[in-house]
């Protein structure tokens, strides 16, 4: 009577969705998190600050718990849902940036706020085209590389794995990212510091947060019916 008068009301889905053994009921948590810090780092990357005494972008303080993110959901859901999760996050974050360019340009030079909303949505296409490089490739290259650690370690060692593979990442990443996005606003010798103290901090960040990260897997591991349905492929499956 009660999944009758529920479907009556039209919100079945949710019952359905709610009792379903397949559906992954935390990911969409996850990747909704995942999209929001990547929108806030590729907003904050232009600005450069000081922390600790290394010289790196404000998006690097959201920037390195993407790659956390990442890592759970690689651990938890597999590489599948991790790729996806990496590219709908680039998705929303151009779109983001298209629409922030769109209003600058159609915005009233009266305004009193245009001054301030032209200096903040000025996002370069040298910082555009670095971001999306690097989360296609590096942090592409990080999940994987969670994904294929477990299969190697059959599951062990998962703070080791995550950290591994992030400060390899994070190397590709500078590499990549930082030549592409700043060698207008650089010399060579401060891109070289720059680079050098960004990984240290996005490092330090990844440390700090490690024992947080691992433990959230494993309460995920423990609730999520997907993830014991799922395991033996999870082990065979590239």
């Amino acid at each position: 009577m009660r999944a009758h008068y529920l479907r009556k009301q039209g919100i079945s889905f949710f019952v359905k969705a709610k009792t379903t053994p397949n559906r992954c009921v935390y990911l969409p948590w996850l990747v909704t998190l995942y999209v929001f810090l990547g929108i806030a780092a590729g907003v904050c990357e232009p600005r450069q600050v000081c922390v600790f005494g290394l010289n790196t972008s404000s998006g690097s303080i959201a920037f390195p718990l993407t790659y956390v993110l990442a890592d759970v959901i690689t651990e938890v859901y597999g590489y599948r849902y991790a790729r996806r999760t990496i590219f709908l996050g680039l998705f929303f974050y151009v779109v983001y940036v298209t629409y922030g360019w769109l209003v600058a340009a159609a915005m009233s030079t009266a305004d009193p706020l245009y001054t301030s909303f032209q200096a903040f949505s000025a996002i370069d296409i040298d910082i555009l085209l670095g971001a999306s490089v690097n989360v296609l490739i590096t942090e592409n290259l990080n999940a994987y590389g969670v994904f294929k650690m477990k299969q190697w370690t059959r599951g062990r060692w998962m703070g080791i794995r995550f950290l591994l593979t992030t400060v390899f990442a994070y190397a590709i990443d500078e590499l990549l990212y930082a030549p592409l996005a700043f060698h207008r606003l650089l010399s060579w010798t401060d891109l070289k510091t720059h680079m050098f103290d960004s990984w240290l901090f996005m490092v330090c960040v990844e440390l700090m947060v490690l024992p947080l990260s691992v433990r959230l897997a494993k309460a995920l591991q423990k609730r999520e019916l997907y993830y014991a349905k799922t395991q033996a492929a999870f082990f065979q499956d590239a």
